[in-house]
């Protein structure tokens, strides 16, 4: 999200102002100063107006997950078991698959919350090695 928009919703505040407050320098992004409004700022960065923080960086999850036979690489399915049934519930908010397994094969699945980085890992113009 552009960071401009960010000061804005967070603050109540017009984009005008907040475009203003990042010109000034008043503005941090992970306790660097930024002065471009149009910065894309995702989700895992702290975000500070004038000192005070606004926005608290999302931990990023990296999750690791021994997949055993019979369990959908899924997040949800009506019919057959998911391996997001194999995570505790409090921690399966927000996470997806790095890639997949067919239900009778068993290995190594990634689970995570960074959508950049789980795109970098998967897409096939990477051709990371599998």
């Amino acid at each position: 999200m552009m960071l401009s928009r960010i000061i804005s919703n967070q603050n109540g505040i017009s984009r005008q102002r907040a475009n203003a407050l990042i010109a000034a320098g008043k503005v941090t992004v992970d306790g660097r100063v930024c002065r471009d409004a149009r910065e894309n700022v995702d989700r895992f960065a702290r975000v500070a107006v004038e000192g005070r923080t606004i926005r608290q960086a999302m931990p990023a999850c990296y999750l690791m997950l021994n997949k055993p036979a019979g369990y959908l690489s899924a997040t949800e399915d009506d019919i057959h078991p998911t391996v997001m049934e194999l995570l505790d519930p409090g921690i399966r908010e927000g996470l997806h698959l790095a890639g997949r397994l067919d239900r009778a094969s068993t290995g190594l699945l990634i689970l995570t919350n960074d959508g950049q980085w789980s795109r970098r890992l998967t897409e096939p113009a990477v051709r990371i090695p599998k």
